[in-house]
């Protein structure tokens, strides 16, 4: 077994454009390193943001780790798991020699992760209630709902309501 003084962390992530999108990452990073359980602690981006998985590694292995875990801050083993982060661990073991690098498995097939998905449907279930009864006290202003025959708009890919989105204009 490895001694933790001897670790170092790197969560993996895409990265973003949006300026507060990495918050959460960075708020499971610094608890890691509150915890006080391995060397370093760092984050690293595929893309988009800084530091890069490169530069996070570099910084674990200059705290003295010699054995660095590649940790995927991911849902799902698409492309990025598939491909682009096994094809990294060797060429980080080709430039940090004597280093050890583990690549971890994304968070889709833990059983917390149920957990996790239930804990957000009871919070929805609150939410439902709670808007029941505000609409029950109150003489709110009719909602404009949209028309159960409007065409969604298409190009969405990042999980956002196609149905919420303004319709394109048509001439």
């Amino acid at each position: 077994m490895l001694a933790d003084s001897e670790i170092g962390v790197v969560l993996l992530s895409h990265g973003s454009r949006h300026d507060n999108a990495n918050d959460g990452l960075y708020e499971v990073a610094q608890a890691l390193r509150d915890a006080n359980r391995y060397r370093a602690v760092e984050v690293g981006f595929l893309q988009r943001n800084f530091p890069t998985i490169e530069e996070a590694t570099k910084a674990c292995i200059g705290t003295g780790a010699r054995t660095v875990l590649l940790i995927p801050y991911f849902l799902h083993s698409g492309l990025h798991l598939q491909r682009d982060l096994p094809e990294t661990v060797p060429l980080l073991k080709a430039m940090h020699p004597g280093v050890r690098f583990t690549l971890g498995k994304p968070f889709a097939h833990h059983p917390k992760l149920l957990d996790i998905v239930r804990d957000r449907i009871e919070e929805c279930c609150l939410d439902v209630a709670d808007t029941e009864a505000d609409e029950g006290e109150t003489a709110a202003e009719p909602h404009e709902r949209p028309s159960p025959n409007r065409a969604l708009r298409s190009g969405y890919t990042t999980g956002a309501c196609a149905a919420a989105a303004p319709s394109p204009r048509r001439p």
